[in-house]
């Protein structure tokens, strides 16, 4: 009798196990997705360039503002002010959260050769939206990451006007703490 109650709760162990398994894989689906967990694709280093027109910065300005919402996080805010976007540092970058030795960035998404993305092709701009890897092969992480898993749904037309219209940004230099 005994021995028959510990096949039976060995056997519910096993199917709780994988009951747990598959809704943890399940939840990572369905919330932050799979790159941050596998890494994204290797690729070739590219400095390839679109070509710039009216349509492709204004889908693109429309893509960063109304739509990816880019400019919420990566924009210097000054609470004082209504409203609280500081325009002059649109894009510029800022210290979203710091505690201790927790820091959490925004980082500048200018054309800014120094503390920006100006160094960056508008390739390496898509392959970031794309698979969440930077041109020096680190990993987004954090909620740009689930980002990137939003981004990963866009069509590459998208992608390339919202990289076009991201090298169009004039160059600011890192926004610091907001």
């Amino acid at each position: 009798m005994g021995r028959s109650w510990g096949r039976l709760l060995a056997r519910v162990a096993g199917y709780g196990f994988l009951v747990v398994l598959v809704l943890a894989a399940l939840a990572i689906t369905f919330t932050v997705g799979w790159r941050p967990v596998i890494g994204a694709k290797k690729r070739a280093l590219t400095s390839r360039q679109f070509e710039v027109t009216p349509a492709r910065l204004q889908r693109g300005d429309y893509l960063v503002h109304a739509v990816m919402h880019c400019m919420g996080c990566h924009t210097k805010y000054d609470r004082q002010q209504n409203p609280p976007v500081l325009a002059s540092q649109e894009g510029s970058g800022q210290v979203l959260f710091e505690e201790g030795s927790l820091r959490i960035i925004a980082p500048n998404i200018t054309s800014d050769r120094e503390t920006g993305i100006g160094k960056w092709s508008e390739q390496d701009i898509v392959n970031l939206l794309k698979d969440g890897q930077t041109p020096d092969f680190d990993f987004v992480g954090g909620a740009m990451s689930a980002v990137v898993n939003d981004t990963a749904q866009l069509t590459d037309a998208d992608r390339k006007a919202i990289a076009v219209f991201l090298k169009s940004v004039p160059a600011k230099p890192f926004g610091g703490k907001g």
